[in-house]
């Protein structure tokens, strides 16, 4: 996981096409809420990475159970994505056992199938607008005009990575796993058909 960690991070710097953040606007009207001049593709790219730290949230809390914990990682994943995961899940394969720290309402929370449904719903939801709504060739144009739209791309799939990291060997799932390259409704899938049980 760290050398993927490192790869996504030189690309970010050194190799990612497109306009900076400074001079892009197709960055400036995603993080401002104005989305009617921006491909609807791009809008369902932007909303899934805010659906992964949720997912991630799910995964990762109720089994919190290592020195390191997890929850400032979830935290900074809200805004950085792979960059807060991977590192996590390196220190986490590294780390001693504790007792469980997540708060015993919030891990019935994270245990519940109605949330991992409902989470399931909301990006099929989104995945419908993206790809009925959405132009390839236009997402195409932006991934090479954006540094922006680059970046979170690689992102996405760096997540969807780590989302089967997590069901095969934290969760050691086996074969299923496999699910989880279906990004996001994979995980939810498996979260939904089998109730987690507290170790």
């Amino acid at each position: 996981m760290i050398w993927i960690w490192l790869l996504f991070v030189l690309y970010a710097i050194f190799f990612a096409p497109g306009e900076g953040i400074s001079t892009d606007w197709i960055f400036r009207d995603l993080v401002s809420g104005q989305f009617q001049m921006i491909d609807p593709l791009v809008i369902m790219m932007f909303s899934s990475l805010g659906i992964f730290p949720i997912l991630f949230a799910l995964l990762l809390l109720r089994v919190d159970d290592r020195v390191i914990p997890a929850w400032p990682f979830v935290l900074l994943s809200f805004g950085l994505g792979a960059f807060a995961i991977l590192p996590y899940l390196f220190l986490r394969s590294r780390s001693r056992l504790v007792t469980k720290r997540a708060f015993t309402p919030l891990r019935s929370l994270l245990s519940s199938r109605l949330f991992s449904f409902a989470l399931l719903i909301g990006t099929c939801l989104l995945y419908g607008y993206g790809f009925i709504k959405g132009s390839i060739n236009e997402y195409t144009e932006a991934f090479q005009s954006s540094q922006f739209i680059s970046i979170m791309t690689v992102d996405f799939f760096v997540l969807t990575v780590a989302s089967f990291y997590i069901f095969w060997f934290i969760r050691k799932e086996g074969y299923k796993s496999f699910l989880c390259f279906l990004p996001i409704l994979g995980p939810c899938l498996l979260l939904t058909a089998t109730r987690h049980r507290p170790q």
